[in-house]
């Protein structure tokens, strides 16, 4: 009986420790890009929701480039990039019909790359119905 008890315990405690290893494994995966990015996405938002400056436009359009380069795994930086460059089409008074071609087409590229990998948001069709707007 000692030994039945023994055995029965130690898988217990196998168990607990293997569900406490995997909670931890899951929380250090989840939160892995979490400060770093979010502060990064929480600042480049900021910026672009507070300038209407063409070149400021222009480097949070990059910005957002580069953070989702970073995170291959996020869609939301894709999005805002799209969102971005969306914008400098009707921010951008003084560019011609080509240099706003460009900036549609950094869109459409954006938001075909996210399309693709995240089917499933329904926010990128939002934005890809701007987009067609």
């Amino acid at each position: 009986m000692n030994l039945l008890n023994s055995i029965y315990n130690n898988t217990i405690m196998k168990k607990l420790i293997l569900s406490t290893g995997l909670l931890i494994a899951t929380f250090l995966l989840s939160s892995f890009n979490g400060p770093g990015y979010q502060k990064k996405m929480e600042e480049t938002i900021t910026k672009m929701y507070s300038t209407y400056s063409v070149d400021s436009y222009l480097q949070v359009a990059n910005q957002f480039a580069v953070i989702g380069k970073a995170e291959p795994t996020e869609w939301l930086p894709w999005y805002y990039h799209a969102n971005a460059n969306i914008m400098l089409v009707y921010l951008d008074m003084e560019a011609d019909f080509e240099k706003k071609q460009v900036y549609l087409k950094k869109a459409e590229e954006s938001l075909n790359m996210v399309l693709e990998k995240f089917p499933e948001e329904s926010e990128i069709q939002v934005m890809n119905a701007f987009y067609a707007i």
